[in-house]
Formats: C-alpha cells, structure tokens, sequence
C-alpha cells in the first residue's frame, strides 16, 4: 500500500468516525488512533505509545477485530505491566499539566486515572460496570474514595459532573494516583531510572 492509498483509508475512516461522533452527540471523545506496523513492535520507543498498544493491550488484544488485512496483533510488543504502570501514571501527570485549562480534557484524563486505579487492583477487563465494580469493591479505602466513585457513577450514566465534583477532580486524582504509585512502588522505579543515567 502507498502513502497515498494509506492517507486516503486514514481520511475515509476519520470521516466516518467523525459522523458517528456528531450522531452520538460525542465529537472529541472517540480516540482515531493509527500506527505503522514497524512501530508497534516497540511503541513506547517509536512512533507513538498510544494507551491501547500499551497499558490496555491486553484488552485491545482480546477485543480488536480485523476488518480488512491481516491480524497483527502478534506482532505488538508486550511489555512488563508493572513498568507500564509507573509509565502510565508518569503520562497521566504529564496530560493533566499540559491540558490544566481544559475542562473537558481533564474529565477524560480523570477517567484514564481512574481506569488505570481499577486495572492496579485487579479489574479484568475496561467495561464500566468492571471498573466500577472494583473501584467500589477491591480498591482501598483514601480519602476521597467516595469522590471517585461519585465521579465514575456520573460517567457511567453519562451525566455532566456537577461544580463539587469537577472542583474535587484534581484531589481524586492526584490521591487515586498516589494509592497505584505506592502500590507498585513507582518512586522506587523513578529513583532506580535516575540512577542509572548517572
């Protein structure tokens, strides 16, 4: 296939995307995501580590289906999850200071903060009522548990948060990353990183 023909499949699926969006009343929210088959051999080195090809391939694995060409998902490369956590949470601080001004940025980075708290205490799979399931059952009491899960009953019934909880979004998050940080010791990781670039 050329880059021409590439660009062209791109943009005809961005379209149709993009239509399906504005039907649904979701413009901004469905990720359009695309790789070069090079790059997924190590994504967090080459091209771009899309969260899909990293902390949530396994799901993207059991539940991708191949509508034209050939499976490559045997080519993705898989990577220590425990590693990818620390990433992860690395990635989500990162988002949320560069996107602090935009509120509807910072709810979706809520909801991947959240997601990745549920994914560190044993939820199976990213349906909603999994994620709910273990945030209300397996995570740990912190304190402002009863905020997150406010948060994440908002978003399963597809409401707009009200002012409380949109004001409480950076506390949520900041203690529902720090639980996953201590619990897969990622100051540790950080430390150990630093070190060996001396």
């Amino acid at each position: 296939m050329s880059n021409v023909e590439i660009e062209r499949a791109v943009e005809l699926m961005h379209n149709i995307i993009r239509k399906c969006e504005k039907e649904h009343k979701m413009e901004g929210f469905v990720d359009f995501a695309w790789s070069l088959l090079s790059e997924i051999e190590d994504p967090l080195k080459k091209g771009y580590p899309f969260k899909f090809l990293t902390i949530y391939v396994d799901d993207f694995i059991e539940n991708h289906i191949i509508i034209y060409g050939e499976d490559f998902t045997s080519r993705i490369r898989r990577y220590d999850f425990n590693k990818l956590v620390c990433w992860r949470i690395k990635r989500i601080k990162e988002l949320l200071k560069a996107r602090s001004q935009d509120l509807k940025m910072i709810k979706i980075i809520c909801g991947e903060a959240l997601r990745l708290l549920a994914l560190a205490y044993g939820a199976k799979n990213l349906s909603k009522k999994e994620i709910a399931h273990v945030l209300d059952n397996l995570v740990p009491e912190f304190p402002t548990k009863t905020y997150t899960l406010r948060i994440w009953k908002y978003y399963l019934k597809g409401k707009e948060l009200d002012e409380e909880l949109i004001n409480f979004i950076p506390k949520t998050m900041g203690e529902a990353l720090k639980l996953v940080s201590v619990k897969f010791n990622c100051q540790h990781e950080a430390k150990n990183q630093a070190t060996r670039k001396m």
